[in-house]
């Protein structure tokens, strides 16, 4: 009986940690309060904010002092309403707040956070045109490519993106990164001119799915049972 029980425990054990464990979901800036080359607004639980240059912005309420010209592509200046496919590809879920920073040349900004974070997301919306590219540098921070509309069209249409070292180059891109570490702070370059893109910023956090929570509980109900038959034996 002792035998059994080992073997139903080990069994049940690499079974809990062998399944997928955990589901992604991300948290986004919400962006309340604007100043002179400033915004912040929060994040989840913490605080978060943004110091430098920029053209105009779009806060989480709606309110806008935008400084787009053109076609709005039939979605408004609004970051999301119709831009869903590019921000949830696998791992990635749609923003849920409408709020972002936008830009039309060559500016500077750091993010500031509260608390310290681990791999924040960075989304990005119709970052240059087909013949006009814009780059984006981080400064000495990598960062890996979660998904982008190459095949999902956004509000523009599909784009396309290449990466180089730190520096990541849009031609019509939307899409979302991740940067890798932890950050208290980080500090971007948009390099190039172009009649309009912006940017939001994001947090991912991992939840223990419902069937690992199950897998887990029998393990440990396993545990206990053993135990108890050793003691009476």
């Amino acid at each position: 009986m002792l035998k059994t029980s080992r073997v139903l425990i080990a069994a049940t054990m690499a079974a809990a940690f062998s399944l997928p464990s955990v589901a992604s979901a991300q948290t986004w800036a919400n962006w309340t309060t604007p100043g002179a080359g400033t915004l912040a607004g929060t994040l989840g639980a913490t605080s978060i904010s943004y110091a430098g240059t920029f053209d105009g912005y779009q806060l989480s309420d709606g309110t806008t002092r935008t400084a787009s010209v053109g076609s709005s592509g039939g979605c408004g200046f609004a970051f999301y309403t119709c831009l869903t496919a590019p921000y949830t590809s696998p791992g990635v879920g749609a923003p849920t707040n409408d709020g972002f920073i936008q830009y039309t040349g060559v500016r500077r900004g750091t993010i500031t956070f509260g608390a310290a974070v681990t791999n924040p997301l960075i989304a990005f919306i119709s970052v240059g045109q087909p013949n006009t590219p814009v780059r984006y540098n981080f400064f000495g921070n990598s960062f890996t490519v979660l998904s982008d509309n190459n095949t999902n069209a956004a509000a523009w249409g599909t784009g396309t993106h290449t990466e180089a070292g730190n520096i990541i180059t849009g031609n019509e891109f939307s899409g979302t990164i991740q940067l890798n570490g932890v950050f208290n702070s980080f500090t971007f370059e948009v390099m190039d001119p172009e009649n309009w893109h912006g940017i939001t910023v994001g947090v991912q956090s991992v939840v223990p799915e419902p069937s690992t929570y199950a897998l887990m509980g029998a393990g440990l109900l396993t545990v206990g049972i053993a135990s108890r038959r050793r003691r009476k034996a």
